[in-house]
């Protein structure tokens, strides 16, 4: 014999207290949308009929367009202004204070390079792990390179051996699908 343990439960759609909450929020949502398009209804009329006017047109000044940006287009004018007035002030405090002292990663090294001699800057170049890198590759390009000139080569080889090989045989190739049988028939 189961058990119907579901009648009990809370969340059971078939429930007579679920059910019943279903039908009354959906009455509340019909209510409320009948009222909200009552009130819609009447607020076109009114504007068709010229009680009211479209928000915001008084708002806005008459003969003068939206400038988003007048702020922005003061402070860049009070800007000129006061460069007019101090400009020669201010780049003698730029030149003067600057952006303080470079980095060291942005200053150059001059010390050391005038130190180098022939000698060093040649073995910094031996030495240089990107240099024996790249003579490797050159080499073996190199190589590969001889290596299929070779395979070419011979490639020829045996065409030009096939081919007076066949010429001394006195017959044709057999890709022209002519045999000496039928050779003779065509003439």
């Amino acid at each position: 014999m189961p058990l119907n343990l579901l009648k009990h439960k809370s969340w059971n759609v078939y429930s007579e207290k679920n059910v019943e909450r279903v039908r009354r929020d959906e009455e509340l949502a019909r209510i409320s949308d009948e009222q909200l398009a009552k009130r819609d209804s009447e607020n076109r009329l009114r504007r068709l009929r010229g009680q009211t006017e479209l928000p915001g047109l008084e708002s806005a000044p008459k003969g003068k367009f939206a400038n988003f940006w007048e702020q922005e287009e003061k402070q860049e004018h009070n800007r000129q202004e006061l460069y007019k007035k101090h400009g020669h002030e201010i780049e003698v405090m730029k030149e003067k204070h600057g952006l303080g002292p470079l980095p060291w990663y942005m200053k150059q090294n001059t010390e050391s390079t005038e130190n180098l001699t022939s000698a060093t800057i040649k073995r910094s170049i031996r030495d240089d792990p990107m240099s024996l890198v790249d003579s490797l590759l050159s080499e073996k390009s190199n190589v590969d390179e001889k290596k299929r000139e070779e395979r070419v080569y011979k490639k020829k080889e045996r065409h030009r051996s096939k081919r007076s090989s066949s010429k001394q045989h006195g017959s044709l190739s057999h890709r022209h699908g002519i045999s000496k049988r039928h050779r003779h028939h065509d003439t």
